[in-house]
């Protein structure tokens, strides 16, 4: 009994470790989507517009999953990439913004602060662009959505807390998944 007790003692920090590793970066369930056909979608984006993937046929369509621990990132990665993914042509950007924790403040509470700041960095980003860079960008579908009960970004398969990238091609097959 006692020499499996100290096996165990010395194996519990190592499966202790290994569990820790798991519990803070899972593998995300989203990279399974790669060449697979987009999970269908309908959001509202802040302007009052109908999304769906399938309103996107044609064109590129870049999803970007954030939530409320994630948002500093995932406000860096669009002020450093906007451009380049504008230049694509016939490029939708839709932004889904996850509310984080407990929600005590009212949704329209919520969704007057995501429009707010979601157009600060709109002005702040275009700004920093040169005058093509701003050109191609105003062609740029950008949109900015809300997902209060985290549906979409299941769908999705974005990991909680981190900055999640999907990008969809014409065909409507998720092309990059990347968080």
């Amino acid at each position: 009994m006692r020499s499996t007790l100290s096996k165990a003692t010395r194996l519990l920090p190592g499966a202790c470790v290994a569990l820790a590793a798991l519990i803070v970066a899972p593998p995300s369930e989203g990279r399974a989507l790669v060449g697979q056909p987009a999970p269908q979608l309908a959001l509202k984006a802040l302007d009052g517009r109908d999304m769906s993937v399938a309103s996107a046929r044609g064109r590129h369509l870049l999803l970007t999953f954030s939530d409320a621990k994630s948002r500093d990132a995932g406000w860096a990665f669009f002020r450093a990439h906007a451009a380049r993914f504008a230049r694509i042509d016939g490029v939708v950007m839709h932004n889904v913004i996850v509310p984080g924790g407990v929600l005590l403040a009212p949704r329209a509470v919520i969704l007057a602060r995501v429009r707010s700041d979601s157009s600060r960095l709109m002005r702040e980003v275009r700004g920093r662009l040169t005058p093509e860079e701003a050109l191609a960008f105003d062609r740029a579908e950008v949109r900015w959505h809300v997902d209060f009960d985290r549906r979409y970004t299941a769908l999705f398969g974005a990991p909680p807390h981190r900055v999640t990238l999907v990008l969809v091609d014409p065909a409507g097959r998720v092309v990059d998944h990347e968080d």
